[in-house]
């Protein structure tokens, strides 16, 4: 299906997505821009080691970002789960790639619960692979312990992936 937006209706999408995380500084969500794309960023604690839980504070602003979502039927997200480097013991049937795969799912499960259609999300785990801190520091492995949500659309060119 072809995405119809108008640059101006992204535009006031982000104004709408950005006033969302702007009233929930506290919520552990920021809205940063990456190289034309748009992303919805947790907080760094946002999860803890092995977990693919949210907080309480953090679903709230899940539930807003839900609204815009269910009231822009043509906006589609991708959400990408990342981890730290720890691995987790041989024969546990955890890894870095399905943690990171649960995080992401968390999210795009709970957007689904509160109306989000499941055409408009899609979970991607990213592993390990993408950190943004240093996995030799208790801090930096807990910036790698997130997830980010980003539109299916460049906000340059609106180019569809």
């Amino acid at each position: 299906s072809k995405l119809s937006m108008t640059e101006a209706e992204l535009a006031k999408l982000r104004a709408e997505i950005d006033g969302i995380f702007n009233t929930y500084k506290n919520s552990g969500l920021t809205l940063e821009n990456r190289s034309g794309r748009l992303y919805v960023m947790t907080a760094p604690m946002n999860f803890g080691n092995g977990s693919s839980s949210l907080s309480r504070v953090q679903r709230k602003a899940l539930d807003d970002l839900a609204m815009t979502l269910k009231n822009n039927p043509g906006v589609k997200i991708l959400v990408e789960g990342y981890t730290d480097n720890k691995q987790y013991p041989a024969g546990s049937g955890l890894d870095n790639w399905q943690l990171s795969v649960n995080r992401s799912m968390s999210v795009v499960r709970y957007l689904i619960r509160k109306g989000v259609t499941p055409a408009q999300v899609a979970a991607v785990g990213r592993g390990e692979n993408l950190p943004e801190g240093d996995n030799t520091t208790k801090e930096g492995r807990a910036k790698n312990r997130r997830s980010a949500v980003a539109p299916d659309v460049e906000l340059g060119g609106l180019k569809k992936n």
